[in-house]
C-alpha cells in the first residue's frame, strides 16, 4: 500500500508500520519515532506530530491514553444491562436520588474470560456513606444482598446463593460513564476490580492474563485511566507488574 510522500512523510511504509506494532498491545509516542528514525535519521517531532494525527484518523492507530497507542480502532466497552440491573437501578434512582453508584454484574466479563466460573453475581459500588441504607433498601426487594462479604463469607453463603448481590464501596474517581440512563463501569474499573477483588480471587493466574488480553484485544483501554484507579484503590504498583508482565503497557 502507497501513500503520497507530501502525505505523511518520505519513504512512510504504513503496511511495515502496522506489522511492525502489531505484536504490541501497547506502543508509545517514543515507541514510533524510534521507528520512524530506522529509516528517517533526521525526522523531528513536528514531522511525527503531524503522522500521529494521520494514522489516527485514518483508523490505522488508536489513540489509548497520553502519548500510548495500539494498531487499530477499538470499539467502546458497552455492556448488556441485565433486568436485575435495571430493577436496581429504578429503586436506587427513586429511593436515592442524589447517591453516587454503579451498576455491573459477572456476565459482562463472560466473553473475556476463558472459564468464568458459573456464579452470576450483581455488584452495587456505592459511596461509603450510603452503603448501609442501600443495603437495607435492597434487602426489602431482594434476596441474597450481601454488604462488603469477606473471603469466608463469600465461599459459604454468596457462591452458593442464587443470584447474589454485592455491595461494595464506590471508589473516589471510579472510571464509570452512562448507559441507558445507568451509571456502568469502564473497562478500566472493570479490569481494575476483576484483578483485586475477592469475589474474583477464582481467576487468578492464566485466566486472569487471558481476561486482560482479550480486553486490550476488544476495546480501547486506557492504561492511564486504569492506573489511576488502580492508585485509587492502592494497587497501582501491583497491577503495573502484572501489565508488563503480559506485555500490556508501553516501554
Amino acid at each position: 500500500m502507497q501513500y503520497k510522500t507530501n502525505t505523511i512523510g518520505k519513504k512512510t511504509d504504513i503496511e511495515q508500520l502496522i506489522s511492525f506494532f502489531k505484536k504490541e498491545k501497547v506502543f508509545s509516542t517514543q515507541d514510533l519515532l524510534k521507528f520512524y528514525k530506522q529509516k528517517e535519521v533526521a525526522v523531528n517531532r513536528n514531522t511525527l506530530n503531524w503522522r500521529v494525527y494521520y494514522l489516527i484518523k485514518k483508523g490505522i492507530i488508536a489513540r489509548i491514553g497520553k502519548g500510548q497507542f495500539r494498531v487499530g480502532n477499538l470499539g467502546i466497552f458497552k455492556p448488556e444491562l441485565s433486568p436485575i440491573i435495571k430493577k436496581i437501578n429504578k429503586q436506587l434512582k427513586k429511593t436515592f436520588p442524589f447517591l453516587k453508584y454503579c451498576l455491573w454484574d459477572t456476565e459482562q466479563i463472560r466473553g473475556l474470560s476463558q472459564h468464568l466460573p458459573s456464579l452470576k453475581l450483581t455488584i452495587v459500588d456505592v459511596e461509603r456513606d450510603g452503603m448501609e441504607a442501600v443495603f437495607h433498601s435492597l434487602q426489602d426487594k431482594f434476596k441474597n444482598v450481601f454488604l462488603m462479604p469477606d473471603m469466608e463469607v463469600m465461599e459459604k453463603y454468596v457462591i452458593p446463593a442464587k443470584n447474589p448481590i454485592v455491595i461494595k464501596t464506590l471508589v473516589s474517581e471510579s472510571p464509570v460513564y452512562e448507559i441507558e440512563g445507568i451509571m456502568a463501569p469502564a473497562i478500566e474499573k472493570v479490569l481494575v476490580d476483576v484483578f483485586f477483588e475477592e469475589e474474583f480471587s477464582t481467576l487468578r493466574g492464566m485466566e486472569m492474563s487471558y481476561i486482560f488480553k482479550n480486553a486490550y484485544e476488544m476495546y480501547s483501554v486506557n492504561p492511564g485511566r486504569l492506573l489511576r484507579y488502580a492508585t485509587r484503590k492502592r494497587k497501582k504498583e501491583e497491577i503495573k507488574k502484572f501489565l508488563i508482565s503480559n506485555n500490556l503497557a508501553a516501554k
